[in-house]
């Protein structure tokens, strides 16, 4: 291909500057700061943002703790020692932040705690944010990349036996802390990043969305979401709808296998198919049982839980479609009610004295 010549594209340009000249412009005096001034704020925001994210992951494990403490006689084998603490050092952070995070948070390659849930063993134990990780049973702690893990690892598996001795640094004065644990439900706790207001289990960890945080009005209705994932992990949830999955496929390829036979090649249409059918089978219910489930690891976390029901009502005026729709969840209508015959439930078990257990089908 030819390169159009210099000559060529003058006219083309000319045209162009022409257009340019006549578009409009700003007609004010509009004060612009100098690029040093433009940095020192840039390092503001920065410093903002991670003030901001560390109190959304403080709110999420304190109002996650009791919930996963509380019900972990509910998680079947899914049960952990947890210490309610969370720490950090400049490899979790993006590459972005790492200078602010090392002027204004002091952080290093070392581990230092990021924070403590009250009223956890971490709590008991007297860590305090902004301690830094010297020894973990006479050990040296790790450092660099992965070294958050890796000293959850290593305190899971040293606290088997017992308390662990933890030496740690505040404010550069070395302290010996003794930490033992407590029984949780085995399940992560997310804060991802996004604006949308959602929140999902995977069985093995509970995400909730930023956008999800500033939509909740108080720690009962966080709880409330919590304790609903906690029990789509709890309930095996996730694992049936796989299953449902794969019936569903098995019966589309048989499909597909009988237009094969007969000569036409559906491109695995019918597997396809069957897979997402199998998918949404039982989904509803599966919501609806996260929802009553959810109810009774509240009470037994000692959330109040008086106006939770409330919540959908809300969610209803961010989404109408959900008054009617009914596809993979229950309306919001559906889950208000039950919400609420749910706590009614409850309140008489607990006048009872009956254990607080989710009610089971007949076999």
């Amino acid at each position: 291909m030819k390169h159009p010549r210099m000559a060529d594209a003058l006219p083309i340009l000319a045209a162009t500057l022409t257009l340019l000249a006549a578009c409009a412009a700003p007609t004010t005096a509009v004060p612009i700061g100098t690029a040093a001034m433009v940095a020192v704020e840039t390092d503001a925001q920065r410093q903002y943002v991670i003030k901001r994210q560390i109190s959304e992951r403080e709110r999420l494990h304190r109002v996650a703790w009791p919930l996963l403490a509380a019900n972990a006689p509910l998680c079947g084998n899914d049960v952990r020692p947890a210490f309610g603490l969370t720490v950090w050092n400049l490899d979790n952070v993006a590459d972005e932040f790492k200078p602010v995070a090392r002027t204004d948070f002091s952080l290093s390659d070392r581990l230092s705690v990021q924070s403590v849930v009250p009223g956890s063993p971490s709590d008991a134990a007297g860590l305090r944010p902004g301690d830094e990780i010297v020894r973990i049973g006479g050990q040296t702690a790790p450092r660099g990349r992965n070294a958050s893990q890796e000293f959850v690892d290593r305190l899971t598996a040293t606290t088997a036996d017992g308390p662990v001795v933890l030496e740690v640094a505040r404010q550069q004065e070395p302290l010996t802390i003794e930490l033992a644990s407590a029984k949780s439900c085995d399940y992560g706790i997310v804060l991802e990043d996004g604006g949308q207001i959602n929140a999902y289990a995977d069985g093995s960890n509970i995400m909730v969305t930023r956008g999800m945080m500033r939509f909740v009005e108080s720690d009962d209705e966080l709880a409330l979401v919590i304790a609903h994932e906690l029990a789509h992990n709890a309930m095996g949830h996730v694992d049936s709808k796989q299953q449902n999955a794969v019936a569903g496929g098995v019966g589309g390829l048989l499909i597909d296998l009988l237009f094969a036979a007969g000569g036409y090649d559906t491109g695995g249409a019918f597997t396809d198919m069957g897979m997402d059918v199998g998918a949404v089978s039982y989904s509803v219910e599966f919501e609806q049982e996260a929802d009553y489930v959810g109810m009774y690891f509240l009470e037994r976390a000692g959330f109040g839980g008086a106006t939770v029901a409330d919540f959908w009502r809300r969610m209803a005026a961010e989404d109408p479609g959900s008054i009617d729709e009914r596809w993979s969840h229950p309306t919001t209508p559906e889950r208000f009610i039950m919400i609420e015959l749910a706590k009614a439930e409850i309140e008489q078990k607990v006048q009872d004295g009956v254990p607080l257990v989710p009610n089971r089908r007949p076999e």
